[in-house]
Protein backbone atom coordinates (compact mmCIF):
# COMPACT_ATOMS: atom_id res chain seq x y z
CA UNK A 1 0.00 0.00 0.00
CA UNK A 2 2.93 2.33 0.57
CA UNK A 3 3.84 1.93 -3.11
CA UNK A 4 0.44 3.36 -4.05
CA UNK A 5 0.99 6.35 -1.77
CA UNK A 6 4.44 6.99 -3.20
CA UNK A 7 3.07 6.79 -6.76
CA UNK A 8 0.32 9.31 -5.88
CA UNK A 9 -2.44 7.03 -7.15
CA UNK A 10 -6.01 8.33 -6.93
CA UNK A 11 -7.72 7.68 -3.60
CA UNK A 12 -10.55 5.69 -5.21
CA UNK A 13 -8.12 3.31 -6.94
CA UNK A 14 -6.10 2.93 -3.75
CA UNK A 15 -9.26 2.13 -1.81
CA UNK A 16 -10.34 -0.50 -4.35
CA UNK A 17 -6.90 -2.11 -4.15
CA UNK A 18 -7.05 -2.22 -0.35
CA UNK A 19 -10.57 -3.71 -0.44
CA UNK A 20 -9.47 -6.40 -2.86
CA UNK A 21 -6.46 -7.18 -0.70
CA UNK A 22 -8.62 -7.57 2.42
CA UNK A 23 -11.11 -9.74 0.54
CA UNK A 24 -8.29 -12.01 -0.70
CA UNK A 25 -6.94 -12.29 2.85
CA UNK A 26 -10.40 -13.28 4.09
CA UNK A 27 -10.79 -15.92 1.38
CA UNK A 28 -7.36 -17.34 2.25
CA UNK A 29 -8.37 -17.62 5.92
CA UNK A 30 -11.62 -19.40 5.07
CA UNK A 31 -9.89 -21.85 2.73
CA UNK A 32 -7.19 -22.59 5.32
CA UNK A 33 -9.89 -23.13 7.99
CA UNK A 34 -11.71 -25.56 5.69
CA UNK A 35 -8.50 -27.49 5.03
CA UNK A 36 -7.72 -27.53 8.74
CA UNK A 37 -11.20 -28.86 9.53
CA UNK A 38 -10.84 -31.56 6.90
CA UNK A 39 -7.54 -32.75 8.37
CA UNK A 40 -8.40 -32.36 12.08
CA UNK A 41 -11.74 -34.15 12.11
CA UNK A 42 -10.36 -37.31 10.60
CA UNK A 43 -13.58 -37.48 8.64
CA UNK A 44 -13.13 -38.48 5.08
CA UNK A 45 -16.81 -38.26 4.25
CA UNK A 46 -18.09 -35.22 2.47
CA UNK A 47 -21.09 -35.03 4.80
CA UNK A 48 -18.93 -34.84 7.95
CA UNK A 49 -16.67 -32.17 6.50
CA UNK A 50 -19.70 -30.29 5.15
CA UNK A 51 -21.33 -30.29 8.58
CA UNK A 52 -18.19 -28.85 10.16
CA UNK A 53 -17.94 -26.20 7.46
CA UNK A 54 -21.63 -25.32 7.95
CA UNK A 55 -21.06 -24.91 11.68
CA UNK A 56 -18.05 -22.69 11.02
CA UNK A 57 -20.06 -20.58 8.58
CA UNK A 58 -22.92 -20.12 11.05
CA UNK A 59 -20.50 -19.11 13.81
CA UNK A 60 -18.70 -16.62 11.58
CA UNK A 61 -21.81 -15.17 9.93
CA UNK A 62 -23.91 -14.78 13.07
CA UNK A 63 -20.93 -13.59 15.11
CA UNK A 64 -19.96 -11.09 12.43
CA UNK A 65 -23.49 -9.71 12.19
CA UNK A 66 -23.80 -9.35 15.96
CA UNK A 67 -20.37 -7.76 16.26
CA UNK A 68 -21.16 -5.32 13.44
CA UNK A 69 -24.51 -4.45 15.01
CA UNK A 70 -22.93 -3.73 18.39
CA UNK A 71 -20.10 -1.66 16.89
CA UNK A 72 -22.52 0.31 14.66
CA UNK A 73 -24.82 1.17 17.56
CA UNK A 74 -21.86 2.08 19.77
CA UNK A 75 -20.52 4.44 17.12
CA UNK A 76 -23.97 6.03 16.70
CA UNK A 77 -24.19 6.61 20.45
CA UNK A 78 -20.66 8.06 20.56
CA UNK A 79 -21.53 10.34 17.64
CA UNK A 80 -24.70 11.53 19.37
CA UNK A 81 -22.90 12.24 22.61
CA UNK A 82 -20.12 14.03 20.74
CA UNK A 83 -22.64 16.25 18.93
CA UNK A 84 -24.35 16.90 22.25
CA UNK A 85 -21.17 18.09 23.92
CA UNK A 86 -20.24 20.15 20.88
CA UNK A 87 -23.62 21.92 20.98
CA UNK A 88 -23.42 22.33 24.73
CA UNK A 89 -19.98 23.92 24.59
CA UNK A 90 -20.62 26.15 21.57
CA UNK A 91 -24.25 27.18 21.98
CA UNK A 92 -25.16 26.29 25.55
CA UNK A 93 -28.20 24.55 24.07
CA UNK A 94 -29.13 22.15 26.85
CA UNK A 95 -32.59 21.11 25.53
CA UNK A 96 -31.05 19.94 22.26
CA UNK A 97 -28.48 17.91 24.17
CA UNK A 98 -31.01 16.12 26.37
CA UNK A 99 -33.31 15.45 23.40
CA UNK A 100 -30.44 14.03 21.39
CA UNK A 101 -29.34 11.65 24.13
CA UNK A 102 -32.89 10.45 24.82
CA UNK A 103 -33.66 9.92 21.13
CA UNK A 104 -30.40 8.06 20.49
CA UNK A 105 -30.85 5.82 23.52
CA UNK A 106 -34.39 4.98 22.39
CA UNK A 107 -33.05 3.96 18.99
CA UNK A 108 -30.90 1.25 20.56
CA UNK A 109 -32.58 -2.13 21.04
CA UNK A 110 -33.11 -3.27 24.59
CA UNK A 111 -31.37 -6.50 25.50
Amino acid sequence: MSILKEAHIAKSLSLKTEEKSLFNDGVALVVSDILLIATETGEHSTAGIGAEIGTLFREEAVGGLLFGFVIFNSMCLISSVSKCFHELINNHNKPFCSTLIVSSSNALPSM
